[in-house]
């Protein structure tokens, strides 16, 4: 379907993106000689604030001549070159640490989702499964044992399908049927009949295409199967997709001009003793928009992830529900059964001029295997399902519908904080001084 291409080519794009997005330049040259300036001030107040960041040691006692600079020149300074190669490194850190803070809620409502969904398909297969197992047990005695191995079997592919385990489906649900055909056979079609012989079996299960003990019904049961888990599927990669992307972007190299800008923006101010101002907001968003042109190409790719997500996600409403398709599996596979029991004369008459007269197996038929007398347990018979994961889909989708400007906005959630940047546009850090931009 085309949302789970696209989905596919999503990621090549985010990588592409990521590649292209700037390179560090050039570290600045070294510190140049630190000269004082007549009367200046003690940088104290500045080291003070700057121990956190590493570089305290750093500043020096009293003003500079800050000319020399190359991103925060002024006449008088508290910085040195050496120290705004430190403030490109706490800027990159800071900068970093800000866009996970806006990812984060993000990224973590889609990963637990992902979980969560995950969880709720293992729960409803495993209880398929039991439902499945109770159904051989009270309904079909005597297939029990002999059809225990292929039960297993089915729905140890369909965890692995959900888990992303690159395998046919379609061919392992036509494999259990296969496999169920020589049992239903011997002990429903033929109960007087001796155990047949392993080869005689085998015959069976090669020419269960062409006899059809179960009529189209195995076959659509295999379409259910196929096409809700397909969705299910699609949608749990979906979601991991999408906390990739955002893990991939968080970790994007800006280049040197977003950095020196950063530092612009969040320590020039300090190398002029402006420890408590706070950059003009215009400032921030020229600065966040220009370090995030890389990420803005995004955008687009975002918004059709989102609705490729809402389009899976509104799959699974009807025919593709993997919850409905489950909880009555056990029921459609008794229908096979009982479909290939009242057809049960003519299947004998295709099988014997296919297959030939049965033979019996050299096995006594009273004889059991410790596999056959193993037991797994209780099993959990209840047929009540208290669905909500239906609505909390639903709920999931609309929340991530809303944040289908994610990256368009992104420069603007950074510079909404106010411990980031101040609301207006005078007596704040405009670059060079505090002032209007």
């Amino acid at each position: 379907m085309p949302s789970i291409i696209f989905l596919n080519c999503f990621l090549a794009a985010v990588l592409l993106v990521v590649v292209s997005s700037g390179l560090s330049g050039a570290r600045a040259e070294a510190s140049g000689d630190l000269e004082p300036v007549n009367g200046g001030a003690l940088c104290s107040d500045v080291r003070q604030i700057l121990a956190k960041k590493g570089v305290s040691r750093q500043v020096p006692d009293r003003e500079i001549k800050g000319d020399h600079l190359q991103i925060c020149p002024s006449n008088r300074s508290c910085c040195t070159r050496e120290m705004e190669e430190s403030y490109k490194m706490a800027a990159k850190m800071d900068f970093r640490l800000r866009l996970q803070g806006s990812g984060s809620y993000l990224k973590m409502l889609i990963a637990t989702s992902a979980s969560h969904f995950l969880g709720k398909f293992q729960y409803m297969v495993k209880l398929a499964e039991n439902n499945t197992r109770t159904l051989f047990s009270q309904t079909y005695q005597k297939m029990e044992s002999v059809a225990r191995l292929p039960t297993e079997q089915l729905f140890l592919d369909l965890l692995s399908y959900l888990k992303g385990k690159d395998i046919n489906l379609e061919a392992h649900v036509d494999s259990f049927f296969r496999s169920l055909f020589p049992v239903v056979y011997n002990h429903i079609i033929n109960p007087d009949m001796k155990e047949v012989s392993d080869d005689y079996k085998q015959c069976l299960r090669e020419k269960t295409s062409e006899i059809k003990p179960f009529g189209d019904k195995a076959m659509l049961i295999s379409l259910q199967i196929v096409r809700s888990f397909d969705v299910a599927r699609s949608l749990l990669q979906a979601l991991n997709l999408g906390v990739e992307v955002i893990n991939t972007t968080e970790y994007m190299d800006f280049g040197t001009d977003c950095y020196n800008a950063l530092v612009r923006l969040t320590y020039c101010a300090h190398c002029q003793r402006l420890i408590l101002a706070k950059p003009c907001s215009g400032f921030c968003l020229n600065v966040g928009h220009g370090c995030l042109a890389q990420v803005a190409e995004l955008d687009r790719p975002w918004n059709k992830y989102v609705s490729a997500v809402y389009r899976v996600a509104t799959g699974m409403a009807d025919s593709s529900n993997i919850e409905k398709v489950l909880n009555l599996l056990d029921t459609k596979i008794s229908e096979t059964i009982m479909h290939a029991m009242e057809d049960g004369s003519e299947i004998t008459k295709k099988v014997k001029n296919l297959c030939g007269h049965p033979k019996r197996s050299t096995r006594s038929s009273s004889e059991v295997t410790d596999s056959e007398q193993e037991t797994n347990g209780s099993i959990v018979t209840s047929r009540t399902v208290v669905s909500t994961w239906h609505s909390q889909l639903q709920n999931f989708v609309k929340t991530l519908t809303e944040n289908k400007w994610f990256y368009t906005k992104l420069a603007d959630s950074l510079c909404s904080n106010e411990t980031f940047s101040v609301e207006g546009e005078a007596n704040c850090w405009n670059g060079k001084e505090i002032g209007e931009l």
